[in-house]
């Protein structure tokens, strides 16, 4: 066997492109008499690479070794982004990057009601996202004698949705908006007022087919007369979209609803969520909620002591942001 060849195929042809070609089920390498063995995969010069490329079908799905102008790298082929370095290490200060993985150090930030923009800091590797959606206002109540009694309607809860964004999904900026809870209905409400509860405010995180939405829950309606019946309702729930989990806001419970014959009483209270808990009713003015994005107790009317209440404020909304580094 000559001691030099310009190229050797094993069980398959070889070619210009790749000289040493083996075609089998496994390849055996051994140690000499020295014991060791080491295989050398030598590159040019610093602009060339140097790996081990891993392929199905012949398509290169992930690679390992030295990459054109840099270190260490651990490289995979995604069907969204292309080759994506998960791992490296810095050629002259060795350094170790990761992408979308965590070194355990986590930065939680709170936003509140407003609009702004969120900078993502250097060295963050995957964010989670939690949007809640205000809370609705609960409704007032009046009664028109000391022998009615009434309740109003609870306020809905805003929408809830968690997501995480990790690797080359992240964005440099995103634009935020965190919605107000809303306020309760009056008891006596001037001309142009009502006894409504306010609707609560939206919370959004970003924009576009990528946005994170909870709408703000349904302040509760005043009193609806239908039938022969006055019917105090509650308001609905806010709704959630994107995300990796969407949840909706829990609505109200309702009113009491009286005619002539009989009164179905409701609970009043306000719609409760995952961070914040839904205004109790009581006799007298509703309730507050209390957390993020609840909604508030409706008013309770009892006969001969209080005939005229204001209903609970919905609270507000939050953005919650943790950070991974």
């Amino acid at each position: 066997m000559p001691d030099s060849l310009s190229h050797l195929g094993i069980g398959t042809d070889a070619d210009s492109l790749n000289p040493l070609s083996v075609r089998g089920d496994s390849t055996l390498l051994s140690a000499g008499n020295g014991g060791s063995h080491r295989l050398s995969i030598n590159r040019a010069s610093s602009r060339d690479s140097a790996s081990v490329l891993f392929q199905t079908g012949f398509v290169g799905k992930a690679e390992i070794g030295l990459t054109q102008g840099g270190g260490l790298a651990f490289r995979a082929h995604t069907a969204q982004s292309g080759w994506v370095d998960t791992l490296s290490v810095d050629a002259d200060s060795g350094t170790v990057s990761a992408n979308g993985l965590s070194t355990g150090r986590s930065i939680v930030r709170v936003f509140g009601p407003g609009t702004g923009q969120y900078a993502v800091p250097d060295g963050v590797v995957a964010l989670d996202v939690v949007a809640q959606g205000g809370g609705g206002g609960g409704a007032g109540a009046h009664v028109p004698n000391v022998s009615v009694l009434a309740g109003a309607g609870g306020g809905g809860a805003g929408g809830h949705v968690k997501a995480r964004i990790t690797g080359s999904a992240l964005q440099q900026s995103y634009t935020y908006t965190v919605g107000a809870g809303g306020a309760g209905g009056l008891s006596l409400p001037a001309a142009g007022e009502t006894r409504s509860g306010e609707d609560g405010g939206d919370t959004q995180f970003g924009s576009g087919v990528a946005a994170v939405f909870a709408s703000g829950g349904m302040g509760a309606p005043e009193r609806i007369a239908n039938g022969g019946y006055r019917h105090y309702l509650p308001g609905e729930g806010g709704s959630a979209s994107g995300g990796d989990l969407a949840i909706a806001g829990q609505p109200g419970s309702s009113g009491t609803t009286y005619g002539s014959l009989n009164v179905i009483t409701g609970s009043q209270a306000g719609g409760s969520t995952l961070l914040g808990g839904g205004g109790v009713p009581r006799p007298g003015n509703g309730l507050d909620a209390t957390g993020y994005g609840a909604g508030g107790a409706g008013a309770g009317m009892t006969p001969k002591v209080v005939l005229a209440a204001s209903g609970g404020a919905g609270s507000d909304g939050v953005l919650l942001l943790t950070e991974y580094y």
